[in-house]
């Protein structure tokens, strides 16, 4: 996890840091357990372009990417991710519908929850 968290810093630092799907998958365990682990919208971008580049059309990593992005409450890059899934899983629902939530539009979270079912 130590390791994992390095190289996020790396990346963060430096973009191309990340090398391999490999990492990829190993950085997106930490942030799904921690996503605040990315404490800039510019960090949270960063890291979107760089999990673009491995594996642009992954349900796990757009999820993950909408999770990040609501802890800044950027709903509007969370919405274009979401819609951007053809079939979305029940952790990206789960993801938009936290991203609603943080961001007031309680409404459209509930609507989003129908959706899910």
């Amino acid at each position: 996890m130590a390791s994992t968290l390095g190289l996020l810093k790396a990346l963060l630092r430096k973009p191309g840091a990340i090398t391999t799907k490999f990492e990829v998958k190993q950085l997106l365990k930490v942030l799904l357990k921690r996503p605040g682990t990315i404490t800039s919208k510019s960090e949270a971008k960063q890291l979107h372009a760089q999990i673009l580049k491995h594996n642009p059309s992954s349900p796990l990593y757009t999820s993950t990417i909408i999770c990040v992005y609501s802890n800044f409450k950027l709903l509007n890059q969370s919405l274009l991710l979401f819609r951007s899934l053809h079939r979305p899983s029940s952790l990206s629902y789960k993801s938009i519908i936290k991203c609603y939530a943080v961001n007031g539009c309680f409404v459209e979270s509930l609507a989003s929850f129908v959706d899910m079912k």
